[in-house]
């Protein structure tokens, strides 16, 4: 079970995520819910995966106003949503929102840790393609790249249908 969090055991996220948790937590990435609360069957937001991103680059400074309609200066990661779109990071939604309460999908993630390896000078090579997978045609363009580098680079893992082999 997790030293920091209540919410963390092993009967509700496995064993083995107690120590991560609590390494995010000691390295200032997370900080949890309220009340010693981590929610880990809650669905990560988008707002949420960037201002973890943010503060995993040192929480920089930013400047000027967000471009995104539904970011408030009072949102936690008002900061965060600046940075990460003035460095590429992110595009947002459409209609000019960034949509930072919606559960954050699996290509989104992909395509942001992507353009955030990008911007913190990190390989994005890649081998291979998406082709082994029954799902990839519904891949969208804009996450292809990024769906690829993270299969490629075992932060996403599917089993691939043709194989039977886990990606």
């Amino acid at each position: 079970a997790s030293s920091v969090f209540s919410d963390v055991t092993a009967a509700n996220t496995g064993t083995w995520s107690a120590n991560s948790v609590d390494y995010a937590y000691r390295w200032g990435l997370v900080t949890g819910t309220g009340g010693s609360k981590f929610s880990p069957t809650v669905n990560m937001q988008r707002g949420m995966l960037v201002e973890v991103l943010y503060r995993a680059a040192g929480s920089p400074l930013v400047y000027g106003s967000c471009p995104f309609s539904d970011v408030k200066v009072s949102d936690y990661y008002y900061r965060a949503v600046i940075w990460a779109y003035d460095n590429d990071i992110v595009k947002g939604g459409s209609g000019g929102k960034f949509l930072p309460k919606n559960a954050v999908t699996r290509e989104q993630i992909a395509a942001i840790l992507y353009n955030y390896a990008k911007y913190s000078g990190q390989s994005t090579a890649y081998g291979g393609s998406l082709s082994g997978y029954s799902d990839a045609a519904s891949v969208d363009a804009y996450a292809a790249g990024g769906m690829s580098w993270c299969g490629y680079n075992g932060i996403i893992n599917g089993t691939c249908p043709k194989s039977g082999r886990t990606e």
